[in-house]
């Protein structure tokens, strides 16, 4: 299956320099299994692993896709709660977190005037009969 995906993206093993997967936050199990994958992957070929936030992957798709600077990341944590980042874009344009990441329950989210909100706590949010800024996206999912 690492062939096709390399074969896909036209790269070959010996041109990859890193392993990276998504640490979360998100689902436990999915987190777990997405951590053994890249660890055999890496020891198997050699590489250094990574791990990058959820959060943090959702921002730069959310900043690339938009062309904005500043995304608030949310993704919906369940039983009424949100995992929350921040995330400035840097001089490399990777967006970079301001803060922490947090856990916070639904209704004490609030939203940085200067910054895109995006993701799926925000339905989870709208489900609640709360109001969400009027350029807030979201149907917005990390993806790899």
């Amino acid at each position: 299956m690492l062939d096709a995906v390399l074969a896909e993206a036209q790269l070959d093993k010996p041109g990859l320099t890193h392993v990276a997967f998504a640490n979360g936050p998100g689902a436990f199990t999915g987190v777990r299994i997405a951590a053994a994958t890249a660890q055999g992957i890496a020891t198997g070929l050699g590489l250094p692993l990574i791990g990058v936030s959820t959060l943090a992957v959702l921002a730069q798709q959310v900043a690339e896709e938009q062309g904005v600077e500043r995304v608030q990341a949310m993704i919906d944590a369940r039983m009424g709660e949100a995992y929350v980042g921040l995330y400035r874009r840097g001089e490399r344009g990777l967006m970079e977190l301001q803060g922490v990441e947090r856990l916070l329950p639904l209704k004490q989210l609030d939203f940085e005037p200067e910054a895109l909100a995006a993701g799926s706590a925000l339905k989870a949010l709208a489900e609640t009969g709360s109001d969400l800024p009027t350029t807030a996206l979201a149907d917005a999912l990390p993806h790899a």
